[in-house]
């Protein structure tokens, strides 16, 4: 039996893009299961405003317990900066408000706590002033209620605007607001430079592929895994660094059983997102992603490659829903099979049988456990 064919008979256990979609998609009305077609695949997760904006705060979520970075290391020497830039003598921000928070951070609002540490620098290129970067340390990871307030600060209830075009990245402790005109071509740079000095992948702005993207998920969502596909390979090089769009492709790929390019896709997804040069929006989408590699691997034959995945699978779905942990652990349960590690199958797969008893019957007919299952421990944990 296929990966693909276990999947439907175990609640979806390969991810189903319909299930992967519904994390990029709007949040659906109380009550409601069908969700709809991204909006706005740029835009983060967490923290991120209700209108989902483009310029909403990339929310990095650096583990509190990862080695503090000091604040120095976010700070640009002139001899690393893009090719005619020189470092300004005071701050150049685009909006008055990124530059009187800088000057006075501490503000009213008892909950809301101002930095321990700050560093602000102006780029200029001419001798003209472009804009500024700008880096708070807080005494912890900042709270939501930070976020929130600082994204009415920066952008007023209008969002953000060409009047107020400020980019806010939120990562463990640190803040850092890229302010540049929107049209500047180098704030990418800057974006790129300090997520991954914090090790903390920047969401771009794809805004422009909006279009190109429904035309995908509408494939997908009708069915048409070859009408996808044809849409993506007709912008190969539009989205070849588009981590959303990769993981698309690799959807795609899962769909039509088509093993290399649905590792391919997922494969590509995750080295633009693990290297910080573009982020998957929303974190779930990193889980199935990661699970929809170890899958696809599985399913080409390819089951020693396929355990890290699976196996790092499980690490995510422990962040999250019982339902995708059942998943994961099952898949890892197969992966480790596969490989004949039997005694580590069998905790894997303890796990999700005690999640969801119906992986008892699966189980018992998956071709992938055929082995483990003949063995007594297992009989005795599979019996009905």
């Amino acid at each position: 039996m296929s990966v693909v064919l276990r999947a439907a008979a175990c609640l979806l256990v390969a991810a189903l893009s319909s299930a992967a979609l519904a994390a990029q998609a709007e949040p659906p009305a109380p009550g409601g299961n069908n969700p709809a077609p991204p909006v706005n695949p740029g835009a983060p997760a967490d923290g991120a405003p209700a209108d989902g904006s483009p310029g909403a705060p990339a929310d990095g979520k650096a583990a509190s317990d990862a080695p503090a970075i000091p604040i120095s290391k976010l700070v640009f020497d002139r001899s690393e900066l893009p090719r005619g830039f020189t470092l300004g003598k005071d701050l150049c921000c685009v909006s008055i408000e990124a530059t009187a928070y800088f000057e006075t951070p501490r503000v009213i609002e008892p909950y809301i706590p101002g930095p321990v540490n700050k560093s602000g620098q102006c780029f200029q290129k001419g001798g003209k002033p472009v804009g500024s970067v700008l880096v708070f340390e807080f005494a912890a990871d900042v709270s939501k209620d930070v976020r929130d307030y600082m994204s009415d600060l920066i952008w007023g209830p209008g969002g953000r605007s060409e009047e107020h075009p400020e980019e806010l990245l939120f990562a463990g402790r640190y803040l850092v607001i890229f302010s540049f005109p929107m049209d500047e071509p180098n704030t990418e740079w800057f974006k790129q430079q300090i997520g991954l000095r914090l090790s903390t992948p920047v969401v771009h702005d794809w805004t422009s592929l909006e279009p190109l993207m429904a035309q995908v998920v509408e494939h997908l969502l009708q069915g048409d895994g070859k009408g996808s596909l044809k849409v993506l390979r007709e912008n190969a090089v539009k989205v070849k660094d588009y981590a959303y769009a990769q993981y698309l492709l690799g959807e795609c790929g899962r769909s039509q059983e088509d093993w290399k390019t649905a590792i391919a896709g997922y494969s590509r997804a995750l080295e633009l997102h693990d290297s910080a040069a573009d982020a998957l929006p929303k974190d779930g989408m990193l889980w199935s992603v990661v699970n929809g590699l170890g899958t696809a691997l599985l399913a080409s034959g390819d089951e020693k490659k396929a355990l890290p995945p699976l196996e790092r699978a499980v690490t995510l779905a422990r962040k999250g829903s019982s339902e995708q942990l059942m998943q994961s652990a099952y898949n890892y349960a197969c992966g480790l099979a596969r490989n004949k590690r039997f005694n580590d199958c069998f905790t894997a797969l303890k796990e999700a049988v005690d999640l969801d008893g119906k992986c008892r019957s699966m189980a018992l007919s998956d071709p992938d456990l055929a082995d483990a299952v003949k063995r007594p421990e297992f009989k005795k944990l599979l019996k009905p």
